[in-house]
This record gives C-alpha cells, sequence and structure tokens, in this order.
C-alpha cells in the first residue's frame, strides 16, 4: 500500500462536514470491555486507544487506559472546530487528567479528523489513511520491543516449544516486561526518536503531534492497532487480520507485535476501524 508523509494543512478551506461510512469494534477478550472508543459529529470524527495495563487484573473492568479513553472522549464535548492542533491535544490531555483515578500511568493515543481545519490531528499510534494512502504513526520504540519479543519466541520454538505453549504462556512479552515500564516513563519527554506521544493527563511536545492535511480529501480512515494492516475498506481490514491471525498467532511476523492472539480470545488486541467522507457543509 502507499503511504505518504505527514504535511500541514494550510490555506483557505471550504466548509465540509464529516459523514460516516461505515464502522466496526470488537473487544480483544470477549469477558473484557473494549478499550477503544470514538466519536462522529458533523464536524469531527475522533478515535481513542487506550494503553493496555501492564499490572495483573484485580477484578475490576475498568483498567487506566479504559478511564484515559473516556476521559478524552468527554473532551470531545468542548471541542472547538479549527482549534490549533496544540490546543485540541491539551484539551484531550485535560480530560485524561480529569478521569484518572490510580497512580498508575493512564493514557490513551487518538486521531482526530477536524473537518474545519482540513485535517488530522494525531498522537500516538492510530493508523490513518487520507483516500487510500497510508500515513504511518511513529513507533520507533514499540517497534524495537516487538522486535525484541519476536526474536524471543522464534529462538524458543527452534528450541521446540509449540506455537500452542506460547500462547498460553507469552514468555516473549515477559522478557520485555521491564522495558514495557520503562517506556511509561518516556511518555511525552523525548521530543524525538524514539519519543513516545500519549495523552497521559500532561503535555505532548509539538514535535510528537503529527499533523496530516485531508484539505482535499473525500475519504478518511482512522484504526487503532488492533488492525496491523489496515485497508481502506472495513471488509479488507478485516480479511488482511483475520489472514494475520491465522498464519501468525503469535504476531511474530513482519511487522511484529508486543503481543499475541491468546487462549480464548478473538484477536490480540482491541480493534476499532472508522471510515468517514467528507463533502460539502451545505450537502
Amino acid at each position: 500500500m502507499a503511504t505518504g508523509p505527514v504535511l500541514s494543512a494550510a490555506g483557505t478551506l471550504p466548509a465540509r462536514t464529516v459523514h460516516l461510512i461505515e464502522s466496526a469494534e470488537a473487544a480483544r477478550h470477549p469477558a473484557r470491555p473494549i478499550e477503544d472508543a470514538m466519536t462522529v459529529t458533523p464536524s469531527f470524527a475522533a478515535v481513542f486507544d487506550g494503553v493496555t495495563s501492564l499490572d495483573p487484573p484485580d477484578g475490576t473492568l475498568i483498567t487506566p487506559g479504559f478511564r484515559a479513553v473516556q476521559g478524552a472522549l468527554d473532551a470531545m464535548n468542548f471541542a472547538v472546530p479549527g482549534s490549533k492542533p496544540a490546543e485540541l491535544v491539551q484539551l484531550l490531555h485535560a480530560g485524561v487528567a480529569r478521569a484518572r483515578e490510580s497512580s498508575e500511568p493512564s493514557g490513551c493515543v487518538a486521531a482526530v479528523l477536524d473537518a474545519a481545519a482540513g485535517r488530522v490531528v494525531r498522537v500516538g499510534d492510530v493508523s490513518v489513511l487520507v483516500d487510500g494512502v497510508l500515513y504511518p504513526a511513529r513507533t520507533v520504540y514499540e517497534d524495537l520491543l516487538a522486535e525484541q519479543r519476536a526474536e524471543h519466541l522464534r529462538a524458543l520454538i527452534e528450541l521446540g516449544r509449540t506455537v500452542p505453549d506460547l500462547q498460553a504462556r507469552d514468555l516473549g512479552r515477559a522478557a520485555i516486561e521491564q522495558l514495557l515500564h520503562l517506556g511509561r516513563r518516556l511518555w511525552n519527554r523525548i521530543p524525538d526518536d524514539p519519543g513516545v506521544g500519549v495523552l497521559d493527563g500532561t503535555s505532548t511536545p509539538d514535535s510528537l503531534i503529527d499533523v496530516i492535511d485531508v484539505s482535499r480529501a473525500v475519504e478518511v480512515v482512522l484504526a487503532t492497532d488492533g488492525y496491523p494492516d489496515p485497508r481502506p475498506t472495513l471488509d479488507a481490514s478485516e480479511a488482511a487480520l483475520a489472514d494475520r491471525l491465522r498464519t501468525d498467532p503469535l504476531m511474530i511476523a513482519d511487522p511484529p507485535k508486543t503481543k499475541g492472539l491468546t487462549p480464548g480470545a478473538r484477536s490480540f488486541d482491541d480493534r476499532l476501524y472508522l471510515r468517514v467522507g467528507l463533502r460539502p457543509a451545505n450537502r
């Protein structure tokens, strides 16, 4: 699939509105609520993905990532069309801060389409496709950890461990656990690679805020990273995911992920897909 650089919208834009074409969401495991969320209004389309909790489950279904997503989602009620990217991001941070209830780092990533500004503002690893062209997110730190996990699991398979055994007990993820914790300390603190932009209730450096020009776009897709190979349509994205899970349940092929498909789960991660169109406001 073609990819494009991140660009900033410029110039005078015609008034346009957002309309929903198709969407879908599914939790990773049927026993857990989804930590991804979306909203669509005539002015905005937004997708949020809660950061996976690293602490063992304590019986509650309300994780820090879930709370962060709900806080950012609530903040969208106060978003002003045409706001500067940094102002919009800070509004979302404030929403996350209001929703925080524990000492564990609470955060989410997001992509927000602002029809009035003709741009998508992104913090983190939400995938964005503009008229079929993928604008990949910067995921340097997570990519490094995913490759370490994959190498660890490949070595174990070479030594005789089976894929089902490693699905039941992901020794690769265990091997990178401390580095995953360290990554939380890097949130918004390094302004370039391997900087990690996250909505955590603080602030994000401008250099970690992606601004993608959609001033002339017809369709925009926003998808969380539960779709490792997002496509311009939902059916194609679901087919690509199903094929990947069938051939690579550990998610260690190219590109690898920091977690795989576990017993009883529907997929390796929560997923949300949102495809919208942009049309003149008078239509």
